[in-house]
């Protein structure tokens, strides 16, 4: 497993859009179906995702095993706000619970040295009950909720405290697991 952090390598990302589309597809087509057909929804996430490449905010991780995508973590950095907001963690079917790709993605984001001091926020469907399980023991509580889901938020530092206690110091220092 190789984990690369793409931001600005907006060409790399570009040609990743749909591998990454099938696998949010695929994942969130079990949790929250937008009722839309395929080709529309392929539509509205790829312009979502080229606005997002104009973000100088946004972070692009990817994971990848011989040259096909495992996963992904998309996350924003607020620096004026000390925020970190992790927007988007998505593991290819095949791949989640591997115990391997999302140790490498999380490991990567606490890789990133803006993360101890900050506030990390995350948002999880109502459906999505392992990614609410893995948020609060990361150590982010739900601070909000909507019609559709939680807002949750923590401390980078207890995020980081959780993982190294869980996983070693040593997985959070090198890109490639």
């Amino acid at each position: 497993m190789k984990t690369t952090d793409l931001t600005g390598r907006n060409e790399e990302i570009r040609a990743l859009f749909p591998q990454m589309f099938t696998i949010i597809s695929t994942n969130m087509s079990a949790i929250a179906p937008t009722g839309n057909n395929l080709e529309d929804d392929r539509h509205s996430w790829t312009q979502a995702r080229e606005e997002e490449l104009r973000n100088p905010e946004k972070r692009w991780i990817i994971s990848q095993v011989n040259g096909v995508l495992t996963g992904y973590l998309l996350y924003r950095v607020n620096a004026a706000d000390n925020v970190i907001h992790m927007d988007e963690i998505q593991i290819a079917e095949v791949y989640q619970g591997d115990g391997v790709t999302f140790l490498a993605l999380i490991a990567a984001l606490l890789r990133d040295s803006t993360v101890s001091g900050a506030t990390l926020r995350s948002y999880a469907n109502r459906q999505n009950t392992k990614s609410q399980g893995i948020l609060q023991r990361m150590g982010l509580a739900v601070v909000g909720e909507t019609e559709r889901g939680f807002r949750f938020e923590g401390r980078g530092s207890n995020a980081l405290a959780w993982f190294t206690s869980k996983y070693g110091a040593s997985n959070c220092s090198d890109s490639d697991t």
